[in-house]
């Protein structure tokens, strides 16, 4: 299953946003979200027409049901979202945005299926509302991009506020537990109009424009929240079985690249890559060695691009390691048959000229900058490949071994 992260931070508060391509069931196949991540709380969407127990109008719920065998039937109303002058909760949407037969519907709302301790099933949150008119709206020029971004954005706010509702009062009467995991329904399909998208043809980049909008607004609210909130410490937010699929990947693969904060997937990383790229300056300076010369150069200029590449520094610093541990056989004599980092480290530890926990640090360099060059998508590894995280180890490792290489006068 397709996965991008995208990590937020602030004041030392960390937490992650995992967009997926899997699916909310619970067969546990290789495409179900929760065969990968433990469920707290599912948020899905329903159209407005029908009412609880909504045994139709969404696609998602019908898949719980389907795959855990249980009835999910008893439903209770969060807040309403009726529309009414009474109702606090309330879209700025004017009646001739929404057709006759859609006004002050009673089942629009946001409503509740509580967990049941003796079935494994999250407790699921329901929103109840026709997505779609706002953006048909939108799409027949009833009111402006900046108006159709502000109601996007109360949408996405409402649903947060009734889940954080939600949370507070089962948090008091010790039914759930804080730092859960959210999985939510992209809460998108029902939210863009299906109209809108089967005309194509003639409307592409107006539909595409749509997605994009909606899933910035989307990530900026819930990325703001996320931060607030005490009661989950990720959210999944699955995107599977959509409209135009090749379009919502797109939206997301290019929210997740802007939405991207170097400082907080990379942290102290990224001082020590600078750090380091000072030192093998130092080292190209002092060396008339052109194999040295030849992994130096290209290494500062990776170190010292500020479009951090996690891939690309992994691969580099092996690189780098390699020319390294080659120079440090022949510095001291050692007799080197094979033509492997591997068997370059191996010929320094059995000389036992270098102290073991420099050469350890050799070989961790080794490992991610292999997987940084061969990781496979297949592998079912805990976890399955590198992270920001691990750059840190990367370049702590590269820092020590170049200062020593500084000392040796390589």
């Amino acid at each position: 299953m397709k996965e991008l992260d995208i990590i937020i931070e602030n004041g030392g508060i960390e937490k992650k946003i995992i967009i997926s391509s899997g699916k909310i069931s619970f067969d546990y196949s290789d495409e179900s979200i929760n065969s990968k991540h433990e469920m707290s709380t599912i948020v899905i969407a329903g159209n407005g027409d029908f009412p609880p127990p909504f045994h139709m109008g969404s696609k998602v719920l019908r898949k719980i049901r389907e795959t855990s065998g249980i009835a999910l039937d008893v439903w209770k109303m969060v807040f309403p979202l009726h529309q009414q002058e009474t109702d606090f909760f309330k879209f700025d949407v004017s009646d001739d945005q929404i057709e006759e037969d859609q006004k002050n519907s009673p089942q629009w709302g946001i409503w509740i299926c509580e967990s049941d301790p003796d079935q494994n099933i999250p407790d699921i949150l329901l929103v109840n509302y026709p997505f779609w008119m706002i953006s048909r709206a939108f799409k027949n020029n009833k009111c402006s991009k900046e108006e159709f971004s502000e109601l996007l954005s109360q949408l996405y706010r409402t649903i947060l506020s009734g889940l954080a509702a939600v949370c507070s009062y089962r948090f008091s009467n010790k039914r759930i537990v804080r730092n859960g995991a959210l999985v939510l329904s992209d809460l998108g399909n029902n939210l863009i109009d299906k109209v809108l998208i089967s005309n194509l043809s003639e409307e592409e980049f107006l539909a595409d424009d749509v997605y994009k909008l909606r899933i910035r607004i989307f990530t900026h609210v819930l990325s703001e929240w996320l931060l607030k909130t005490d009661f989950f410490y990720k959210v999944i937010i699955s995107y599977g079985e959509g409209v135009r699929m090749d379009l919502i990947e797109r939206a997301w693969d290019l929210q997740a690249l802007e939405s991207k904060d170097d400082l907080a997937e990379f942290g102290e990383a990224i001082l020590l890559r600078n750090k380091n790229a000072v030192l093998i300056q130092q080292l190209l300076v002092n060396t008339n060695k052109k194999s040295l010369q030849n992994i130096f150069e290209p290494s500062i200029k990776t170190f010292s691009n500020p479009s951090l590449s996690l891939s690309a520094d992994l691969i580099q610093s092996r690189a780098l390691i390699e020319g390294i541990a080659l120079e440090l056989c022949n510095k001291y004599g050692l007799n080197i048959k094979g033509g492997s980092l591997f068997s370059y480290i191996q010929k320094i530890e059995e000389s036992k000229k270098i102290s073991p926990w420099v050469t350890s640090y050799l070989h961790v360099i080794r490992q991610l900058g292999n997987e940084g060059a061969h990781y496979k998508s297949d592998t079912i590894r805990r976890p399955e490949m590198p992270v920001g995280k691990d750059l840190i180890v990367i370049h702590a490792a590269l820092n020590r071994i170049l200062s020593f290489c500084l000392d040796e006068n390589i």
